[in-house]
């Protein structure tokens, strides 16, 4: 009897082995088919929607010109012609014009040290320069005036804390 049982056993075994390849089979070559088929629907969405390639127009070549014509210097993109640095009469000239008390010979030295730079940029207009100086009167030195010298306190009071406090 054990030997009947081992057999009838091993044989469902066998059986259930065998349905579980036919069901792997079975997924297996769906999944395929699946792969299959969504890798060419995706194909036909893109051909669908690709845009059609419009082609390159070809450059036209520049004209040589001709070696007895003369070439015309073309404008630059920025608009703004090359700075030309002043002289000191110009500069003297300019402020006598606008009726300023700019010093002309300090603001040609001194824009002349910076190498005719404004901050890192090179100067574009003199003319402006000069402007600005005349509303300041020369905007360095001012800021400069409210610098108080080392050790300073105002009269009659001493520093604490809080702040100056009235002797």
């Amino acid at each position: 009897m054990i030997g009947k049982n081992t057999n009838l056993g091993f044989i469902i075994q066998i059986k259930r082995s065998e349905q579980a390849k036919i069901a792997a089979d079975i997924r297996w070559n769906n999944a395929k088919a699946n792969t299959d088929r969504m890798q060419r629907e995706s194909i036909k969405d893109t051909e669908c929607n690709a845009p059609i390639p419009t082609p390159k127009p070809i450059p036209t070549p520049k004209p040589i010109p001709e070696p007895n014509k003369e070439i015309t210097p073309t404008k630059r993109k920025t608009g703004y012609k090359k700075f030309i640095k002043p002289s000191v009469d110009e500069l003297k000239e300019y402020c006598k014009d606008r009726k300023n008390t700019v010093d002309p010979e300090k603001f040609f030295d001194f824009y002349e040290s910076k190498g005719w730079k404004v901050g890192k940029n090179e100067m574009k207009d003199w003319k402006a320069s000069v402007r600005t100086w005349e509303k300041g009167d020369n905007a360095q030195s001012k800021t400069n005036s409210y610098i108080k010298p080392k050790g300073w306190k105002p009269e009659g009071y001493e520093s604490s804390m809080e702040g100056w406090n009235e002797l």
